[in-house]
């Protein structure tokens, strides 16, 4: 299935739509049920508004890298697929796990590339989020790196993600300053203390909603898949 042609912002809401969400814990919705998680939880946000989805994949795994992700995309053969909208969230265990930002940069740069594939070249169809500091909750806190440290990597690593994000010209969603003020309050985590709950994947979802609306509706990017 190809993805939809550019709509305008009155045109019937689009049908069958195709959505691709990418990355670690924090997209599956570690801890929470799958419906919680933001990429379904963006999914019946815009379902309210008569927009029909023909299929939500989620393609993540907790302890995921970029490195990790990138050659999962290549194991199931995902290049040769197409959809209406991806979106991406990656990077935490990069930094979790000591590696640089240069070797995240360089997995970061192909994950892009095939995001861009992946809708035909409509980079308004791509969005990619910041990365949380898990450094804020009751297990960062009392876990093996420094706060300040974990603050500091995860900015370098959201630089590096917001450079490559808007010079392709896709939408780069800025969420880590909102849950730095609520991520490590009682009332939005899970049980293990480090991962959020459903009240802070809503604030992700109302967030990525209207840049998927806008993505799909307004695409003026034409590009094809192989220009850089």
């Amino acid at each position: 299935m190809q993805p939809l042609p550019p709509k305008t912002e009155n045109s019937e809401p689009p049908q069958e739509i195709r959505y691709l969400a990418l990355g670690d814990s924090y997209t599956i919705g570690e801890g929470e049920k799958r419906e919680y998680s933001y990429p379904e939880q963006v999914k019946r946000i815009l379902e309210v508004e008569d927009w029909a989805f023909s299929n939500t994949q989620i393609l993540a795994k907790t302890g995921w890298t970029s490195g990790e992700l990138l050659e999962a995309t290549l194991n199931q053969g995902l290049k040769k697929e197409r959809f209406d909208f991806v979106s991406l969230l990656i990077g935490v265990n990069n930094q979790y796990r000591g590696e640089s930002p240069q070797t995240f940069h360089t997995d970061l740069k192909d994950l892009l590339d095939l995001c861009r594939t992946l809708v035909d070249g409509n980079t308004k169809r791509v969005a990619v989020l910041s990365i949380p500091d898990w450094g804020v909750t009751p297990f960062g806190q009392n876990g093996p790196q420094e706060v300040d440290r974990i603050a500091a990597e995860i900015d370098r690593f959201n630089q590096i993600i917001e450079r490559e994000t808007l010079k392709r010209g896709m939408a780069f969603l800025e969420i880590t300053e909102s849950y730095r003020s609520k991520g490590g309050l009682s009332g939005h985590l899970v049980a293990d203390g480090l991962h959020p709950n459903k009240y802070i994947y809503s604030d992700w979802a109302r967030a990525l909603a209207p840049i998927m609306k806008t993505g799909i509706l307004n695409d003026t990017d034409q590009k094809k898949p192989d220009e850089k």
